[in-house]
């Protein structure tokens, strides 16, 4: 047979002696039995073709109570044909209940899509869902689910700051959510491994100098701790500096940094947790870290005297103490400003305000050194062995709690946003901020706490083996303020009556408050700082989560 150019497909059919228009026949008829199914497999799949995409310019939709909660939505349309959809909105709050609805009918054109602005009225702070379900002639064509918080956002504490990691990752406007939060500070560092690439050669990496400036562009201080090793020194950078090359050398990063950020921050941590093998891991002593940490307060006083060095900063085993009463033989209490520790008690076996780690066993232990007290970190994990609420009511405690104590200068909350995103990696969750920038509830709770208590007196304490109870009195807002909760995970009926002092006392399952008779209104608050004007006689579930009763 004679060889030509043809197609493949068309040689073959020659060659095999097929009827060319019975196979263009057979061809034609396929494509059409394809096309009619394309036809019905769209038909019963309307959310492929009809769909609804919801966004926000607020970022992690983290709102503030007085400002408009305003959400964009795109309705598309890909069918050749114009629909008329419904379109039903709602928002719930974290138990379910339905606080705004609003159901519209829209008619959207062939190949289009509408955009518009969703403003749903929410004037409470608390955790909500947006919901919005898309239907055709009845049938759901597609639904989206949104979270957002509401907080005060008016009140800021000076005391009370939160551990970043910018210096590594993470976008630096997660800072301007410190508003939301009520916060005043950050900690976060410029690590000397970054700073000193060739020896004797300093560079602030631009990580660094964009979230300093930025923070300082928010009115926010900034506690730096000065670390880790670096490899042009030492093989592991976990190492503490030992050698008098080592210190030496870690002196004049130290006072590099701060002579850069003279008028940029004040706050400077000398190494971080250096009692335990993760940041000393050729267990050097109480001496050895108090010969680093003269070198350094020395160094850092030179080029500027009014910084502010703290020392210790030490994790917390059984045997923490002994840590701390060694650096005061060796005279380490000379060489700073005030001392740091990390007291977190969701390593314990019980949750705080329930006799570990307490803030009064810190005092305890430390205040005999005549020094300011920071606890620079402390939190709770959200996974695997807590939950989202759990983190959320214990990390408000420790908010109450701290303010409570009055005897603690600062505290730092670890940390603002999730180092990642295995639920197995305790320290993947310790954020109020997942890794893609949801907020999560202890978002809202530590917001609440520290709005009601952040700039309270404590003057009032009723504990016992069910439940804590403190009272507040925040004289510039004219508020008195009881935060509550129960003990060992304890369901009990609390009831609030007007009388002539201050009293709780528990019968059976029933705790009765009495508070000093007022005539301010009298105001409700659940965990996460949705308020209620109540009455006299109010009654309420209390849980392990905290509440509020609010005088004003």
């Amino acid at each position: 047979m004679q060889s030509r150019s043809f197609p493949v497909g068309l040689r073959i059919t020659e060659m095999v002696g097929v009827d060319m228009k019975f196979f263009k026949r057979c061809f034609l008829g396929i494509c059409i039995i394809a096309l009619l199914l394309q036809t019905v497999v769209s038909a019963f799949n309307v959310e492929k073709v009809i769909g609804i995409d919801i966004n926000s310019e607020t970022f992690c939709n983290a709102f503030i109570r007085s400002a408009d909660k305003v959400f964009y939505s795109d309705i598309y349309n890909k069918t050749l044909k114009s629909k008329t959809l419904e379109l039903e909105e709602k928002v719930t709050d974290h138990t379910g209940a339905i606080v705004w609805s609003d159901n519209k009918a829209i008619t959207i054109n062939a190949k289009s899509r509408i955009l518009e602005a969703v403003v749903p009225e929410v004037n409470n702070n608390g955790l909500y869902t947006l919901e919005m379900t898309l239907k055709q002639n009845g049938t759901v064509c597609d639904v989206f689910n949104g979270e957002f918080t509401v907080t005060e956002g008016k009140r800021t504490t000076d005391d009370v700051g939160v551990c970043t990691h910018l210096y590594l990752y993470g976008d630096k406007k997660i800072v301007s959510l410190l508003k939301n939060l009520g916060f005043s500070m950050i900690r976060d560092e410029a690590m000397w491994d970054f700073v000193e690439n060739s020896r004797g050669q300093y560079k602030i990496p631009d990580r660094v100098q964009s979230y300093v400036e930025y923070a300082n562009q928010k009115n926010l201080d900034i506690l730096m701790p000065l670390t880790y090793g670096n490899h042009l020194y030492m093989s592991n950078t976990s190492q503490m500096p030992y050698t008098d090359e080592q210190i030496n050398a870690y002196v004049n990063y130290c006072k590099f940094v701060v002579s850069h950020f003279r008028d940029e921050v004040k706050y400077f941590e000398i190494w971080n947790e250096p009692n335990i093998t993760a940041f000393n891991p050729e267990n050097r002593t109480a001496a050895d870290y108090t010969k680093l940490l003269k070198a350094a307060y020395e160094g850092i006083k030179s080029v500027n005297p009014n910084a502010v060095v703290i020392g210790g900063v030490c994790a917390t085993p059984d045997n923490v103490h002994e840590y701390y009463e060694s650096l005061n033989s060796v005279g380490a209490y000379n060489y700073m400003d005030a001392i740091s520790i990390h007291p977190y008690s969701c390593f314990g076996t019980n949750p705080i305000g329930e006799g570990n780690r307490e803030f009064e066993w810190v005092v305890n232990m430390l205040e005999k050194y005549n020094k300011p007290i920071w606890v620079s970190e402390v939190g709770y994990y959200s996974s695997p062995k807590f939950s989202e609420e759990e983190q959320a009511a214990y990390e408000a405690r420790t908010a109450v709690l701290y303010k409570a104590n009055g005897k603690i200068d600062k505290v730092f909350f670890y940390d603002l946003q999730d180092d990642g995103n295995d639920a197995s990696n305790a320290e993947h969750n310790f954020g109020m901020i997942t890794s893609d920038l949801r907020a999560k509830p202890n978002f809202a709770s530590v917001a609440a706490a520290v709005h009601f208590t952040g700039n309270a007196e404590i003057k009032e304490t009723k504990r016992a083996n069910e439940y804590s109870l403190f009272k507040f009195r925040n004289d510039t807002e004219n508020e008195d303020i009881y935060a509550l909760w129960t003990k060992g995970g304890r369901s009990i009926n609390a009831n609030i009556t007007y009388g002539n002092a201050f009293e709780a006392e528990l019968s059976g399952n029933n705790l009765n408050i009495t508070l000093p008779q007022t005539d301010k209104n009298l105001y409700y608050a659940d965990c996460f700082g949705k308020e209620t004007q109540v009455q006299n006689g109010y009654n309420f579930t209390l849980d392990y989560k905290p509440a509020y009763i609010i005088c004003r």
